[in-house]
Order: C-alpha cells, then structure tokens, then sequence
C-alpha cells in the first residue's frame, strides 16, 4: 500500500503544470440571447414581437437610461408595455455589448424564435 501511495506521490509531483485556459468573454449573439431568454420569462407563450429599447443620455452630468420594454402581441395590433422578469440584466447585456461605445440608442428586438440587435 505504500508503494503505490508513493508511486502516486511521484507521478502528481512529475506531471507538468497544465496551462490555465483563459476566460473567453461571451460573445455579442450570446449577450442578445441571454438578455432576450430573461425577458421572454415575462411574456406569455403566444406574442409575435416584443422589443426593448434603451436611450441614453448625459443630462447635467449625469449618465441616463431610460429603459422601455413592449409587446405586440398580434398582427395588427398595437406595441405594449410588459414586465420582464428582471429589468436590470437586460440593460446589463446592451451595456456588455456596446462597451467603450459612444451610443445613444439601443434595442434588441425578438420574436419566440429569434432575437436582433440595433443601436446607434
């Protein structure tokens, strides 16, 4: 029995050291996802379109965002308010993305089965 602890002690005491893998910062698609998959979590099963959109603006010396989250529910009809899940972590993913951006207006727009991204 000891010599097998000891030939374990000396292979974990040979192996080389194993490089760390580096922290790959999500994507832009992931980033979308993630903020459409927590907003979706407030929305009922049958919409055809929501959308939220985010301005921002430097009043006073203040950084602002203001924040809009709407549904259409149905063709034809009219956008309207909804109340994601989390109000926070949408915002947090645009932020992610546009980083060391100069940017006024942001949105991601989706639908069940699949999201976009627009900003200026």
């Amino acid at each position: 029995m000891l010599s097998t602890m000891m030939k374990t002690l000396t292979r974990l005491f040979n192996q080389t050291e194993q490089p760390e893998t580096e922290s790959v910062d999500p994507s832009e698609d992931q980033f979308i996802a993630w903020a459409a998959e927590c907003m979706l979590e407030g929305l009922n099963d049958s919409f055809l379109e929501a959308k939220m959109v985010c301005l921002q603006n430097h009043a006073v010396g203040e950084r602002v965002v203001e924040t809009s989250y709407l549904v259409k529910q149905k063709e034809g009809s009219e956008y309207e308010k909804f109340e994601p899940a989390d109000h926070l972590y949408p915002v947090q993913c645009i932020e992610q993305i546009l980083k060391g951006q100069q940017w006024s207006e942001a949105s991601i727009h989706f639908t069940p089965t699949q999201a976009q991204f627009f900003w200026k």
